[in-house]
């Protein structure tokens, strides 16, 4: 029951991620890397949610294996794991990074521009 309260989630929050941004690859490295980053991400919310907000102390690996706390804990994992590819996508779309890369006066004729722009895995030459 600990496994699957601590990696369920994430497979749903990488689910939903891919069907999002249908740009994205299945590929296996970067997805076991993507599935690692929302179990942390997942786990982390769901672990602060019912520790600050239920106010539940006692949390060690034997609470999973109670029966109702498991059921509480998947409840916050699951709603936390639909809701935060949401959330990180609003993220991207509302902050963006910016900046450029240029080189020397030196270079003479081999002056190029790179901007890397929000949601743009490579530079974009100008």
């Amino acid at each position: 029951m600990e496994t699957l309260a601590l990696l369920f989630p994430a497979g749903i929050s990488v689910w939903i991620w891919h069907k999002r941004n249908e740009k994205i690859s299945w590929s296996v490295m970067p997805t076991l890397v993507e599935y690692s980053i929302w179990t942390v991400c997942n786990v982390l919310v769901s672990v602060l949610t019912v520790v600050f907000v239920f106010r539940h102390r006692d949390l060690t690996s034997e609470a999973f294996m109670s029966f109702s706390f498991f059921w509480k804990y998947m409840l916050v994992a699951v709603f936390a794991a639909f809701l935060m590819p949401y959330l990180v996508e609003f993220v991207m779309k509302c902050f963006g990074v910016t900046f450029t890369i240029e080189r020397k006066a030196s270079d003479k004729g081999k002056d190029k521009t790179y901007t890397l722009e929000e949601g743009d895995r490579n530079g974009r030459e100008k």
